[in-house]
């Protein structure tokens, strides 16, 4: 674990020398103080957080004391950018309510940074086809095109006067869904960002030279779109089950028949421990599940269960065990009964190390308790394609759950994954779960890029990511059943945009891929960080 405190020295590592540089006392922040919090009004709730640690510090000569002595520190997920970049031209401070003015591209003598990472240099090489996408997205014409828009107009956004030129603001900026399957209705309104129409337009426009529709269309057409592992990306096939659903093909085979046997498989096993018909060696029916996964094999089928807890049966209890620390297996055994517990060991290769600690270790607590081998078989079962590692195990084959190297782990929830969620919920609901989902797969499937609530969102990221330099994004859920969700979605969005290399293995200099995903459930949150 890190010494350092959450999100602290993410602001000072944007600059290369300061990475590499020997400690020097430094005066000011630099980039990336915040100033004081802006008044309640129109955009509170639609803004990014921008502050860290650093938003304590008092800007250099303000009030005349020297602040923040403690040198900066490499940053563990951005590049460290060469002296020998070009300087970024300095901007004017157009927006004070997201960052205070920038500083002189010279660095101090006094501080160790060096000049900010310039946004408009010019990039390594022109850019190719749309589907090779091996050029730096800033070498764009529709990215140098947003630049030019956030230097004259965007940086100086205003959240009220755009309110008040414009009274249709929240219609022209706000799209309403509707699930064809399920009647489920979402709305998306994005009315309180820093955009504009003109925005907008450019960051669509962005997105189509890119290549996003292409390679949206690539993934649901089963094409290897994983390029460093050669292989499909399809966890829209999971839960390709709702009416109009079409058959989806990787090397030419229709994986839909294998993925609705192990729904079927899922189903069966669901109703089983449900109905007390499973039972255990002493012939006592399941009580507690115990799902011993870690990563994707944990944060889904947390947070599902968490957000979906009011279609709990009564009785039946789910546990989830990641941490490789034995506490947290020993806590959660102290809760439950050998004889009256199934344990679900989440392991596609059935290796991973973590995984398998903890499975081992709760093999020899149940054995303690029920002497034979052969009862292993009643109360473990596996979610994996490795057929000897778990038959050795002492888990039956038939009770072994199938998925595919197409699925990626902080997608598989809707997979075999998701079986403590089948059990805990019940497949009926399961089922519900997987069609809400298609129905959103249809959406971003065709709907245009305009009303499109996935690449909507999506481009407002790369919008404050990239041109505000917001480097932090919070999601603050209000509903307590929904507290897991910013763990799950850290991992869906940080694991999935971490990259440090283009498809073409080319180093990210001049952008980048993603903010820090963080947060807590929101009335906690106004009584901690919200005061910062």
């Amino acid at each position: 674990s890190r010494s350092r405190p959450p999100l602290a020295g993410f602001g000072a590592a944007r600059h290369g020398a300061a990475a590499r540089d020997p400690p020097a006392k430094r005066e000011g922040p630099g980039r990336g103080a915040i100033p004081p919090r802006r008044t309640s009004g129109a955009g509170q709730d639609g803004r990014r957080l921008l502050r860290s640690r650093r938003a304590r510090i008092k800007r250099a000569g303000a009030r005349g004391k020297k602040k923040f002595s403690d040198p900066p520190r490499p940053c563990p997920v951005r590049p460290r950018f060469p002296a020998s970049v070009p300087a970024r031209p300095a901007r004017p401070p157009a927006h004070p309510h997201l960052h205070p003015p920038a500083p002189s591209s010279a660095a101090s003598p006094r501080s160790p940074h060096a000049p900010t990472r310039p946004r408009n240099a010019p990039a390594p090489r022109p850019p190719l086809p749309a589907r090779a996408m091996t050029a730096t997205a800033t070498g764009l014409a529709a990215w140098k095109a947003l630049q030019a828009h956030y230097d004259t107009a965007g940086s100086g956004l205003v959240m009220r006067d755009l309110f008040a030129a414009d009274s249709a603001r929240f219609r022209k900026f706000s799209v309403e869904f509707t699930g064809a399957n399920t009647g489920a209705r979402l709305l998306l309104d994005y009315s309180k960002n820093l955009v504009n129409e003109d925005t907008l337009a450019k960051l669509l426009e962005l997105a189509r030279e890119a290549g996003l529709v292409t390679h949206r269309d690539a993934m649901f057409a089963g094409e290897k779109i994983n390029v460093t592992e050669g292989r499909a990306v399809l966890h829209v096939a999971l839960r390709n089950i709702g009416n109009g659903a079409a058959p989806i093909n990787v090397d030419g085979k229709d994986v839909m028949p294998d993925v609705k046997r192990v729904l079927a498989q899922m189903r069966a096993t669901a109703n089983r421990v449900r109905s007390g018909e499973w039972v255990g060696y002493t012939g006592k029916r399941i009580a507690d599940v115990v799902n011993i996964g870690i990563g994707g094999s944990d944060l889904g089928p947390v947070m599902v269960t968490e957000a979906l807890r009011p279609y709990a049966m009564r009785g039946l209890n789910v546990h989830f065990v990641s941490n490789v620390d034995g506490t947290h297996l020993a806590e959660v055994l102290k809760r439950v009964n050998p004889e009256t517990t199934l344990f679900i060991i989440a392991s596609k290769t059935f290796t991973t190390q973590e995984t398998l600690t903890n499975a081992n270790s709760a093999k020899t607590w149940f054995l303690a308790t029920a002497k034979e081998q052969s009862h292993v078989a009643k109360h473990f079962v596996a979610l994996s394609t490795n057929t000897k590692a778990v038959t050795e195990f002492g888990i039956s084959e038939s009770n072994m759950f199938e998925f595919w190297d197409w699925v990626g782990g902080r997608y598989s929830l809707w997979s075999a994954i998701g079986l403590p969620i089948c059990i805990y919920i019940g497949p009926d609901n399961f089922e519900a779960l997987l069609k809400g989902a298609y129905d959103m797969d249809v959406h971003f499937k065709t709907a245009p890029l305009e009303k499109n609530l996935p690449v909507l969102l999506g481009v407002l990221g790369v919008w404050y990511n990239n041109f505000f330099g917001a480097q932090s994004h919070a999601i603050l859920p209000y509903d307590q059943y929904m507290h897991r969700f910013p763990a799950y979605f850290q991992q869906g969005d940080m694991e999935s945009n971490g990259k440090r290399v283009t498809r073409a293995g080319t180093e990210i200099r001049d952008y980048t891929t993603g903010p820090i995903i963080w947060g807590e459930p929101g009335t906690n949150g106004q009584h901690a960080f919200y005061q910062l």
